[in-house]
């Protein structure tokens, strides 16, 4: 029957991937709750800076992230790593309070209730960046209480500087400056442009902050997806074409992340297959489709092996209402689909991807 439903396309080859750190961040506060703050600490200083922005996210998701945090800090008050986990944890709640939502849609009490909430986090960074040694996270927590909050915004050249300096380009940050040159985050399309080509002209080969242009890239498209109101089609091209070069800068910042030459890429592709890569290899995929760059985007299908993560893939597709659609697999399933039409656009059978 799996068969028959995959035939008419009711049902994907591909199958989803979960690449959130929830169970890292979990295990984290668990460390934290039995007083093992060593080893907690260890397991924040090996955390790799592609993996930071997502860490942290899924740690403010936890509801008992704050109190757990406040109780290391009361235990070691001269501990870094238990402020930063701590003002990380409030940024969790500020965003619960906030939602999802555009700042236009976010109903009346909840818009006059999540700037209290950013600047309390804002505070918890701002005592972290004046410590002799301040974690480069500190930093990053300034400037995303800034972009989101406009809190502070003429320091937010100055922040970036300073973390520059401690970790060059380092890539929470690099992506957080990114997002504040967005039209939706009151940037704008040209600003967004001109600071992804920066990054691609200065950024170090083997840095993820190369990827940080794939996440944008396709971030920026999505909001074209959803004015088209139709099931995804092979037009990805025709917006793009909007601005010159587009396919080149993301084919260079494939490369440049993965630090090879174009003949070595399905090589180095084979080997990337931490969560990390995955998540980013995702975005890789989408952001070569939509840009035109169809043959690389080919090899980077090809890689996933037909495992995509749930977003930003599900959104690519329709979710349906029916009964039917949620039995089959709701968001999951659409994943899966927009993976396949996405295939068949670039003439791959998805059959031979997912094998």
């Amino acid at each position: 029957m799996r068969r028959l439903f995959q035939s008419v396309r009711l049902l994907p080859y591909a199958s989803t991937v979960n690449v959130r750190l929830v169970g890292e961040a979990q295990a984290l506060l668990q460390q934290v709750r039995e007083g093992a703050y060593a080893s907690a600490s260890a397991t924040m200083a090996g955390m790799h800076e592609g993996d930071q922005v997502n860490f942290y996210a899924c740690l403010g998701e936890l509801k008992d992230a704050m109190a757990i945090a406040a109780h290391w800090l009361a235990a070691e008050p001269d501990s870094a790593d238990a402020a930063l986990l701590l003002a990380f944890a409030e940024l969790g709640e500020a965003w619960r309070v906030r939602g999802e939502d555009y700042y236009d849609d976010i109903p009346a009490a909840r818009r006059r209730a999540f700037p209290l909430k950013f600047q309390a986090a804002q505070t918890r960074f701002k005592e972290l960046a004046a410590r002799i040694n301040p974690p480069p996270l500190a930093f990053y927590g300034l400037l995303h209480c800034d972009v989101v909050c406009d809190i502070e915004r003429d320091a937010r050249s100055q922040r970036f500087a300073q973390v520059m300096a401690m970790v060059p380009f380092h890539a929470p940050s690099v992506h957080m400056l990114a997002k504040a040159s967005m039209g939706k985050w009151d940037g704008s399309d040209e600003q967004m442009w001109a600071y992804l080509r920066w990054i691609s002209e200065h950024a170090p080969r083997g840095r993820d902050a190369h990827a940080v242009i794939a996440w944008h890239v396709v971030e920026w498209a999505e909001t074209w997806v959803d004015e088209c109101n139709a099931p995804l089609e092979i037009v990805g091209v025709v917006r793009a074409g909007r601005v010159p070069g587009l396919a080149d800068l993301v084919r260079k910042a494939l490369l440049d992340w993965l630090d090879v030459h174009p003949a070595g890429l399905a090589h180095a592709l084979a080997g990337r297959t931490s969560l990390r890569e995955r998540r980013h290899l995702s975005q890789f995929a989408l952001a070569l489709y939509f840009s035109g760059a169809w043959e690389e985007a080919r090899v980077v299908m090809q890689a996933q092996g037909g495992k995509v993560p749930v977003e930003p893939w599900c959104y690519l597709a329709y979710r349906g209402s029916s009964i039917l659609s949620e039995m089959l697999g709701g968001t999951l399933r659409c994943a899966g689909l927009a993976h396949d039409r996405i295939c068949r656009d670039l003439g791959l059978d998805p059959r031979q991807v997912c094998a």
